[in-house]
């Protein structure tokens, strides 16, 4: 009787196992954070017409999205995160997107990805309530998580979405920073 019950008991942790790793995604985000302190300083201007100097020491402060995510697949293209920002509050508030898709994604624990908001961008309309990112592989939806905001609710939908303010790392000043560090992105 108890040569039988280790059988069935070693059965059922196959079955167990064998389901749970069928049911894993390809690619999961572990952590979404933000920093909003990346500070910029202008050299400055000089303009010998009119001997004067604009913008000399001016320092911009961005704020930087950042994403840490895992893959499983040996390579994988076809990767792309799409990022939700709600700015502001209110009649000034707007949910600004951007997305950026990746080629030549090897399988590891931990991949970096990265969007950037201006700092023109935060004056406008104000500080980063809520983030969601979506990560797609070959078009599915493989994860989507939040940073302050709990629930599944689709928010963005609320509004209609403002294309081009979010920026990815080459269209910004932080474009060389950590290169080795971040994924090849597909060129359009």
């Amino acid at each position: 009787m108890l040569k039988r019950l280790k059988t069935v008991f070693v059965l059922s942790a196959v079955v167990i196992c064998s389901f749970s790793v069928s049911a894993q995604k390809d690619f999961e985000i572990r952590k979404i954070w933000i920093d909003t302190n990346l500070q910029i300083e202008e050299i400055g201007q000089r303009s010998s017409g009119l001997n004067s100097v604009t913008s000399l020491g001016k320092k911009h402060f961005w704020a930087a999205i950042y994403v840490d995510y895992r893959s499983l697949p040996l390579w994988a293209d076809d990767v792309k995160l799409v990022y939700y920002v709600a700015l502001g509050t209110g009649s000034k508030s707007e949910i600004l997107y951007g997305e950026e898709n990746y080629v030549n994604v090897e399988k590891a624990i931990s991949h970096k990805a990265i969007m950037y908001i201006p700092p023109q961008v935060m004056a406008r309309y104000g500080d980063v309530q809520k983030i969601t990112v979506d990560i797609y592989y070959q078009d599915r939806l493989q994860d989507s998580q939040n940073f302050r905001f709990a629930g599944s609710k689709q928010w963005w939908k609320e509004k209609k979405l403002v294309k081009g303010l979010l920026k990815t790392k080459k269209d910004s000043p932080f474009a060389l920073d950590n290169f080795n560090e971040y994924e090849l992105v597909r060129e359009q």
